[in-house]
């Protein structure tokens, strides 16, 4: 169809998916009379079909019509979508599909309609092509090839525009997710600097309270009632009324740790023992009871203050505070200001505090993912000790370069943690003067999100790949129809000419033999002939004529049948009749090939030519296109020719001792299927070589010489076209076989 090049570059070029499709309609509008095309696309959800493109049909046709849901009755293009098959109205008035939309297309002068659905490579409808027609009618012949051009051009616009949709969708997503990300990343900094401060306000205000102490006892309670991390109002037997503040730090029994549960469900029973002691002891008193537990949660000890307070008749309120932080920062947060600094400015998924000879000196676990280290007591230890020795190599060389050029150092490293692949980036900050402030980070999910979006970008890449190699194939179909109309046209012009020739050859030699067994009768009656004739007789060497004459118009005939048998083998590769499937006799179009290239066999380079060894076996006719299969035996007969060619001119100077050969064998391979093999004992290929033969523009040879597109097309030919399989089999000096497998019925295939 004339103007594809045109369509497809538009989509190559990126032009939006209205102006790709109304260029399609107009270009099947043009192929014939009367035509009116428009498209209507698929929603997301399948459901209902809206207008794509429609060039040639007035706006307000359209806006009557609206949207059509997808249902067996809501006119063919509804119809197409529900069935997944063409619809074919052939009078719109008669039509069971019209029921609401008859009354609207008869207004506007439409009377026939042709649906067919367009379907993704998954099968799932992506939109309808419709040709409507002023008359009643069904579609031809070329309609239909229309019809299949228009589908197809438009099933690679709408899925190269869906693609895009669908990368600019995740490209907003993962600009959104970053958004978020950095929001978050802001907000822990900002609590993080709080804690810090309250840190500090809690351990001044702890210093005061001690120093106050002798001074008031009073004072003291309210000091400390005061300060609650969590409030848990609780009767005397125990029960839990209320909870508040129990997400700020981690709870030892969480599952338990529920209203109206009991205190023996959350702690144990050492831990709950004492926490009921002071609750009596509370009510007894009525004094504030202070104590502190110790308890290990998942693995890690914790340390919580705990303040009893008379709140009622028979309830008190418990004050819990988490003071492990707290007391480890006791330990550690006067040492350092730098280090502090560092902590405040750095956000910590896992934070470590090591030497410069790999100690971990400090350990603050991560809450929001599991790390390699898991609940382990790595503190005193060396990161060889705990860490796996190629991520242990890889922190202190960075370690080094940190203390060495006091930078930051970054960098991302990978590893299995509980069966599951885990991404960590690394930051190592510089502290002190032999101490770094190592910051891990989970970046799991981030990279997953990298991952997604490289294998869309793949899949992008190879949309537009087979939109190349669907450009590539029309280009050579169109030169191997030019090509076989001019075998074809070329093989009819002689064959008359050849047929008058042989025809008349036979009744030439008829006559011949009566005019020389006349002569012979007028010898044997006049023994003596007259001196003129005597003469004529030995000037023309008569005795030579009558015997080199009939062996003359054996060599026409010989030659004229020779004629007759390269047209008919010209005739039976063209097959330009045969578009359509057909049983074929595979062996007839070998030796029609052969035939044409029967000059490649004859010597010309070498001194002995290529010799040709056919070993045929008994096939039944193989149902396929003919005129493809013969290129594809064409195209690698050639290539084994040229590579014979080139071994023997790369060996002129040293002839080889085994001569040239072409090997064609035939068998059935297994049930249902014929095999084609084709080798030659040329030079062979590498592995590199071999493994890029069937993609498209890969040649090896001379520029000029090769264009690349033979093997690739033979290969859409055997494997997309035929449901067949093409291998080829080569080991380097040795020669190189191509094998063909295609099913002896194609519907069953």
């Amino acid at each position: 169809m004339a103007g594809q090049s045109q369509v497809l570059e538009m989509i190559a070029q990126g032009a939006i998916l209205p102006a790709v499709l109304a260029s399609i309609a107009q270009l099947v509008e043009s192929q014939g009379q009367d035509l009116y095309c428009s498209f209507a696309l698929v929603d997301e959800d399948g459901q209902r079909l809206h207008l794509g493109a429609a060039p040639s049909f007035p706006e307000r046709y359209w806006e009557e019509i609206g949207s059509i849901s997808v249902a067996p009755a809501t006119g063919p293009c509804g119809a197409a979508v529900y069935w997944k098959a063409s619809i074919i109205a052939d009078d719109i008035r008669t039509d069971f599909r019209w029921p609401h939309l008859r009354e609207v297309a008869l207004n506007y002068g439409l009377r026939a309609c042709w649906s067919t659905p367009i379907l993704s490579m998954e099968g799932q409808p992506l939109a309808t092509f419709a040709i409507y027609h002023p008359y009643p009618r069904r579609p031809t012949q070329h309609h239909g090839y229309l019809i299949s051009q228009a589908t197809h051009l438009a099933r690679v616009a709408i899925e190269k525009h869906r693609a895009e949709v669908k990368a600019q969708r995740a490209a907003q997503a993962l600009e959104d997710a970053n958004n978020v990300l950095e929001l978050r990343v802001a907000e822990r900094t900002r609590e993080l600097s709080a804690l810090v401060g309250r840190l500090h306000q809690e351990i001044n205000e702890r210093k005061q309270a001690e120093a106050a102490l002798r001074q008031s006892e009073a004072t003291n309670r309210a000091l400390i009632a005061a300060i609650p991390d969590m409030l848990i109002r609780t009767r005397n037997d125990g029960t839990y009324l209320n909870i508040l503040g129990r997400d700020r730090f981690t709870v030892h029994n969480n599952e338990q740790f529920l209203e109206n549960t009991n205190v023996y469900d959350s702690l144990p029973p050492q831990l709950a023992q004492a926490r009921m002691q002071h609750i009596h002891n509370a009510l007894e008193t009525g004094e504030v009871q202070r104590y502190e537990q110790r308890f290990n949660t998942n693995g890690q000890v914790q340390d919580e203050e705990v303040r009893v307070v008379v709140s009622g008749e028979d309830e008190v309120l418990i004050i819990v505070r988490d003071i492990t932080n707290l007391k480890q920062v006791e330990n550690a947060l006067y040492q350092s200001e730098v280090r502090n600094r560092a902590l405040i400015n750095a956000l910590p998924d896992l934070m470590i505090r090591m030497s410069r000879d790999g100690v971990y000196l400090d350990f603050i676990p991560a809450k929001s993912f599991r790390h390699i280290l898991g609940g382990l007591d790595v503190i005193g230890k060396k990161v060889f000790d705990v860490l796996p020795p190629a991520l242990a190599q890889q922190r202190m060389e960075y370690v080094e370069k940190a203390l060495q050029t006091g930078e930051t150092q970054v960098y991302e490293h990978q590893f299995l943690v509980a069966g599951e692949l885990q991404a960590e980036e690394t930051r190592i900050a510089v502290c002190g003067e032999d101490e770094v402030l190592v910051i891990v980070r989970d970046i799991s999910d981030r990279k997953r999100v990298e991952e997604k979006e490289r294998q869309k970008a793949l899949a992008l890449e190879q949309a537009l790949r087979e939109l190349q190699l669907t450009q590539t194939q029309l280009i050579q179909t169109e030169k191997m129809s030019s090509l076989g109309q001019l075998v074809a046209g070329v093989a009819h012009e002689i064959n008359n000419p050849v047929n008058f020739i042989y025809g008349n050859i036979v009744y030439m030699n008829d006559y011949v033999d009566n005019l020389l067994k006349l002569v012979s009768y007028y010898q044997q009656s006049y023994p003596q002939p007259a001196p003129l004739v005597a003469n004529y007789l030995k000037d023309i060497d008569f005795g030579f004529l009558q015997e080199d004459l009939p062996k003359t118009l054996t060599s026409m005939k010989v030659g004229a049948d020779r004629i007759r048998q390269i047209v008919l083998s010209l005739r039976n590769f063209s097959r330009l009749e045969e578009s359509a499937m057909k049983p074929v006799d595979i062996h007839e179009g070998l030796d029609s090939t052969l035939l044409i290239l029967q000059h490649r066999f004859r010597p010309q380079f070498t001194l002995t030519g290529i010799q040709l060894v056919k070993e045929y076996a008994e096939l039944p006719k193989v149902e396929c296109l003919a005129g493809q299969i013969n290129q594809v035996f064409m195209n690698i007969l050639v290539n084994a020719l040229d590579a014979l060619d080139e071994a023997y001119e790369r060996s002129v100077d040293q002839p080889a001792i085994h001569p040239g050969e072409v090997r064609i064998r035939t068998e059935v391979s297994r049930d249902g299927w014929v095999a084609i093999r084709i080798a030659d004992n040329g030079p062979g290929m590498s592995e590199e070589i071999r493994s890029h033969i069937f993609d498209p523009f890969y040649t090896t040879k001379p520029v000029g010489k090769g264009t690349g597109l033979g093997l690739s097309i033979s290969y859409q030919i055997i494997v997309e076209k035929h449901k067949g399989t093409l291998h080829c089999v080569s080991i380097p000096e040795q020669g190189t076989e191509f094998i063909i497998e295609i099913p002896i019925c194609a519907t069953a295939s």
